[in-house]
């Protein structure tokens, strides 16, 4: 219903939320305690991860080995080009997750080799006659998160910082975002400094959750503005190109301690959570096999990539998840989902 841009920055909102939340309250503020929310960060990411990334591996090798070539865009000839170094750095990329959004920020060309150059738009798969290297990537939703493997390095240390020094960031982070879309006329979207003032405008929205979260429990004002997102959630696509965005990031950061408040008890909304990381990762994927076969129906490639996504949940991701827990709970706090 939006633009994807727009929803994965959302998403980083309520990745700031919730990060914030778990660690004030599942993990201890202590080597060990840091060392248990990375260890758990990496058992949430990348079994689902690994496993589709190893799946399009395969597809590749039978597709090579039965029509002679892969499937997807010219990456194999702009692959060969690289230099021997740069080529080893996209491997780790593609298996380790972490630069899969620096690299979208990236283009070559035989005679320039690699370039840091922000792209002009989302899609812009050539500038100046050099390859957008966006399309090495084997998973390529995966460049957000990448984007948030940053983001978890640093949020056990911004979730104890005062307001001032957030606010201090967050300047910062808008102020790298306008350089870069103002001064240089190119694309922010993939490069963490910029997109931070979605993160911290999560973690403000649990400050100010712990803060009065009693009352807002008790409230019937969280009845109420929980809906109204909800409809400025749905009305909003319809109108979106006549409006800024930023009303509704504002919206969805105030409404985001309401929704929490009406939706952690939901078995059903836990669910949903649990799928949403499988889906997003496997559903271009789909589509892509899908467009093969000349299937280009998105409610098919909807249906088919959940199904991907619960056979990925219930086989891999939920064994993982009960270690994830075992491991919390013999810390001595309460487990958690996140």
């Amino acid at each position: 219903m939006y633009p994807g841009g727009m929803a994965v920055q959302m998403f980083f909102m309520i990745s700031g939320f919730y990060m914030a939340l778990v660690l004030d309250g599942r993990y201890a503020p202590n080597p060990t305690g840091l060392r248990l929310f990375y260890s758990n960060r990496a058992l949430r990411l990348y079994p689902a991860f690994l496993t589709i990334t190893v799946g399009i591996w395969v597809q590749f090798l039978i597709t090579w080995i039965i029509l002679g070539h892969t499937p997807g865009n010219n990456w194999v000839d702009v692959y060969r080009m690289l230099p021997r170094l740069t080529k080893l750095a996209v491997i780790a990329m593609n298996w380790l997750m972490v630069g899969t959004d620096t690299i979208s920020n990236m283009y070559f060309s035989h005679e320039r080799g690699v370039v840091f150059m922000f792209p002009r738009e989302a899609t812009a798969q050539e500038i100046d006659g050099m390859v957008f290297m966006h399309n090495l990537r084997t998973i390529a939703p995966a460049w957000s998160i990448g984007t948030e493997i940053w983001f978890y390095l640093l949020v056990p240390f911004l979730v104890r910082w005062r307001w001032s020094l957030l606010a201090v960031l967050f300047i910062g982070s808008f102020a790298c975002r306008l350089w870069i879309v103002e001064v240089l006329g190119r694309y922010p979207f993939y490069f963490f400094p910029a997109q931070l003032i979605f993160f911290i405008g999560g973690i403000w929205a649990y400050k100010c959750y712990r803060r009065w979260g009693a009352a807002l429990h008790e409230s019937q004002w969280t009845h109420f503005v929980a809906p109204l997102n909800w409809v400025a959630v749905l009305v909003y696509p319809f109108c979106f190109s006549q409006l800024p965005s930023w009303p509704l990031y504002i919206l969805v950061g105030i409404s985001i301690p309401c929704m929490f408040n009406t939706s952690k008890q939901l078995h059903w909304d836990r669910l949903v959570g649990d799928l949403s990381y499988p889906v997003y990762l496997v559903h271009l994927w789909v589509g892509s096999i899908a467009s093969r076969w000349a299937i280009a129906n998105g409610t098919f490639v909807a249906a088919v990539s959940v199904l991907a996504a619960l056979a990925i949940f219930f086989a891999i991701e939920r064994p993982v998840e009960r270690f994830r827990r075992r491991r919390v709970e013999a810390d001595g706090y309460p487990a958690t989902s996140a």
